[in-house]
């Protein structure tokens, strides 16, 4: 199980990356250099890129009036916009959640940081295998580094297993807690 996810990391980041490469030659009008290492090594280089150039982003780059997609929203963006949901007041008990309505949640939060219009419908659809990706992430990350707080994917009904690649939110809750 945990090489899947790992899988979907490392095609999350190259994704990203890719972007980040294409800005860069829009903005700069050259091509980008080629970059080695382990996808997050090639990530955080490709970010490095605009700190050192002191590059500013036109408005238009990237389109946030156009996310439609789970992947035009950065992994950051999303994760900071899952622990936020964590403390807003909607899920502020200790307690089980629909995941449907957290991941509602998050996916608003997460777009409208970015100054989008249009959300991401959460279901039964493209979405959801990256956005139940990062949930698990951050269930394994809250977990390893115990932050004082973090969530945990359950069945509905609080028992049994959750199928590694589940179709959709439906019938699946979290159990979020904080310290």
């Amino acid at each position: 199980m945990r090489n899947d996810f790992m899988l979907g990391s490392v095609k999350t980041y190259a994704a990203t990356t890719r972007k980040l490469l294409e800005t860069y030659e829009k903005t700069m009008g050259e091509p980008a250099p080629k970059l080695q290492g382990p996808p997050k090594q090639r990530y955080q280089t490709a970010l490095s890129l605009f700190e050192k150039k002191s590059i500013r982003l036109p408005e238009s780059l990237p389109n946030t009036q156009n996310i439609s997609d789970i992947d035009d929203i950065p992994p950051n963006a999303f994760f900071d916009a899952m622990v936020d949901t964590i403390f807003s007041e909607k899920f502020s008990n200790d307690d089980d959640y629909l995941l449907r309505d957290f991941l509602r949640t998050a996916t608003t939060l997460a777009t409208q940081n970015l100054g989008a219009t249009k959300r991401i419908n959460v279901g039964n659809n493209l979405h959801f295998q990256r956005m139940f990706q990062y949930v698990r992430e951050l269930e394994e990350w809250a977990d390893a580094e115990e932050p004082g707080y973090g969530l945990q994917v359950l069945n509905a009904a609080g028992a049994g297993k959750v199928a590694q690649y589940p179709e959709g939110p439906d019938k699946l809750i979290i159990r979020i807690w904080h310290n």
